[in-house]
């Protein structure tokens, strides 16, 4: 198998783009709205009654401990990602903080206004529900890698989802290249999505440097791709 398929099925903590059919209905139903790096979307304890398609910027969902007030299982929301499909259908309250990672431009839709117009659209409903099935397998990925790999292999896995989500497809056999991220995140970001304490990720960048798994060039930030590939293949496999 010599292609990454991750965005097809959904990539953990990194969200699938949407179909341009998907595209479409926000632009037809959708009104713009923008958000300020760090400002909130969506409380925990508020009702989620919208859909957000990123147009540019990025979002982050996390579920909220606040006996040690941190954010944990997050996942990203890059261009071309939708906010908000996994209760579409029942309305019920998401118990999860949605937040602005940078500015954010994005196109919204009330929900009841979405599912009121699949009563007339069957087609935009099965592509709705086709990616709801993507986002939850996004998600799931996610949490199985936050239980069952240690903290260095999910640093492996997270930087396979940025370069499976920016279109990179990994060669068919072990080789290696070093490739630029096609997104550039604040460590506090990638502290909450793979679950780490600021020391412990210190510590690993800190030897990837030292190994050259991850070199700077300007302003990108290169990583080798060899040091993935065991973890790109566990991703196949999940």
């Amino acid at each position: 198998m010599d292609r990454f398929r991750g965005q097809e099925k959904g990539i953990a903590w990194v969200l699938p783009k949407a179909s341009g059919a998907i595209e479409a209905v926000f632009r037809e139903l959708g009104t713009r709205e923008f958000f300020d790096s760090d400002e909130i979307v969506l409380h925990p304890q508020s009702t989620a009654s919208k859909l957000y398609l990123i147009e540019k910027g990025t979002f982050s969902q996390a579920v909220v401990n606040y006996e040690v007030s941190k954010q944990y299982a997050m996942n990203l929301y890059f261009e071309k990602t939708v906010n908000g499909v996994i209760n579409l259908f029942t309305g019920y309250q998401m118990p999860r903080l949605v937040r602005a990672v940078q500015p954010t431009m994005c196109l919204s839709i009330e929900r009841q206004n979405l599912v009121d117009y699949f009563e007339e659209n069957i087609e935009a409903y099965k592509q709705f529900a086709v990616y709801k099935e993507l986002v939850a397998h996004s998600e799931i990925g996610g949490m199985v890698a936050l239980f069952s790999l240690n903290l260095e292999d999910r640093f492996r896995l997270f930087f396979v989802s940025l370069l499976a989500s920016g279109g990179y497809s990994f060669p068919s056999k072990h080789e290696s290249n070093h490739v630029p991220l096609p997104f550039m995140l604040k460590r506090r970001e990638v502290e909450q999505v793979i679950y780490a304490s600021k020391v412990s990720l210190d510590r690993i960048f800190a030897k990837w440097y030292r190994n050259k798994w991850l070199m700077k060039k300007g302003e990108m930030l290169l990583v080798e791709t060899s040091n993935l590939y065991p973890i790109y293949l566990w991703a196949l496999a999940h």
